[in-house]
């Protein structure tokens, strides 16, 4: 092989060479980017994950104010765990209530003033309504709430939901908490304490009729009438009359 030959075939290697390191450069340098983009988006997420949970999380919500109970609370709360500052709350449409205007102007009021500061697992509750009488009623059961707070990270992004009562239209209110069960034993103990008066009403008015026919004079056994004798005597004085609603011999 003459030397140019060779000098021909030793520059075409060292193109070939030349292309191919080229080449995986160039893959070296795409695949490290895509390397270097993936690394950063997941510690973007990962940074906002760790933001996310260091962030106040303020909700508003309608809800029994105990389980089962028939009384709808408006509760403002931060479920989030750090300080909520700043906190402002819109609803649509306006709230209403069946316990008057009066209440209605309270509530919107109250989630139509702004909150300068709310510490993590805090609420404020509100009474709103009580369950059958606003199921039974016209008023709105659907509202969209919107709120806004700052946080440790500054503002946190917006919160947009819908609040559906019709939800509890058909769940267990008035029936399965210790507030109903408190409530139908105090009613059940209340009118046994009324029975019971209105029992010892008629004993002592019964006592009563006993002791005026006892002092009374018994002309067929004489003015002093001793013993069982004039107990049976003075028992069969008293007028036979049946007892009235109150308790007491009418």
């Amino acid at each position: 092989m003459s030397d140019s030959a060779v000098q021909i075939a030793t520059v075409v290697i060292s193109v070939a060479a030349l292309v191919f390191s080229t080449t995986a450069a160039f893959w070296a340098l795409v695949y490290n980017r895509r390397q270097a983009r993936a690394v950063a988006q997941a510690n973007a997420l990962t940074e906002k994950a760790q933001q996310g949970q260091a962030e106040p999380y303020v909700i508003v919500d309608i809800r029994p104010r105990i389980p089962g109970s028939s009384l709808l609370v408006l509760v403002i709360e931060n479920i989030g765990q750090t300080l909520a500052r700043n906190v402002r709350i819109s609803v649509s449409p306006p709230l209403q209530t069946t316990l008057g205007a009066e209440r209605a102007e309270t509530l919107n009021r109250a989630v139509g003033r702004r909150i300068a500061t709310l510490p993590p697992k805090r609420r404020i509750p509100f009474v709103m309504d009580v369950g059958h009488q606003l199921f039974s009623s016209e008023l709105p059961k659907v509202y969209e709430f919107r709120v806004e707070s700052d946080g440790p990270f500054g503002r946190v992004d917006p919160l947009t939901y819908t609040v559906d009562l019709e939800a509890l239209r058909d769940s267990a209110l008035e029936t399965d908490s210790t507030e109903w069960s408190a409530h139908q034993i105090a009613k059940h103990l209340k009118r046994s304490a009324d029975a019971q008066e209105g029992q010892s009403r008629s004993v002592e008015a019964l006592s009563r009729q006993i002791q005026r026919a006892l002092e009374r004079p018994n002309p067929e056994h004489g003015a002093d009438i001793e013993g069982a004798g004039s107990l049976e005597s003075a028992v069969q004085q008293i007028p036979m009359e049946p007892l009235g609603d109150g308790g007491a011999l009418t």
